[in-house]
């Protein structure tokens, strides 16, 4: 459930839940207008290769949902994704400090917020019948 900070609804979760497109798809059906994600990269010793994963499967979920999305971590950099997946802001490696960005409210329904695995299935099924249907025509020519 979103929380409500100075009247934003945001939506929080912790650090590998960011791997979980339904958790998102949720938060913002719930109302959740930002996205905030807390995580320890110090489980994975600093992992530049875990590091860079989260950061792009982060711009999907910031992409599925149009949603700024805030990474907080503390061996990682922290950084700070618009609604389109581009990184604005960012904190380098091995450094402990603050970074600040302007983030906007967003309450876009995304068709992936709309109908979450729903829309990935359909399209599956759609190349699954073409492919048939090509395969079958190739038969009969």
């Amino acid at each position: 459930i979103p929380q409500s900070i100075r009247g934003l609804p945001v939506g929080t979760l912790f650090c590998n839940e960011a791997m979980s497109p339904s958790l998102y798809a949720k938060l913002s059906g719930e109302g959740a207008q930002l996205f905030i994600n807390v995580s320890s990269h110090s489980w994975f010793h600093g992992s530049h290769i875990v590091a860079e994963d989260m950061l792009n499967t982060s711009k999907v979920r910031a992409v599925e949902s149009r949603r700024w999305y805030v990474q907080a971590t503390d061996v990682a950099p922290s950084f700070v994704l618009d609604p389109y997946g581009r990184v604005t802001t960012s904190s380098p490696w091995g450094t402990v400090g603050v970074i600040t960005a302007t983030v906007y409210p967003r309450d876009d329904v995304t068709p992936y917020v709309r109908f979450s695995t729903w829309v990935l299935w359909l399209c599956t099924c759609i190349l699954l019948a073409r492919v048939q249907v090509q395969k079958n025509m190739r038969r009969y020519a």
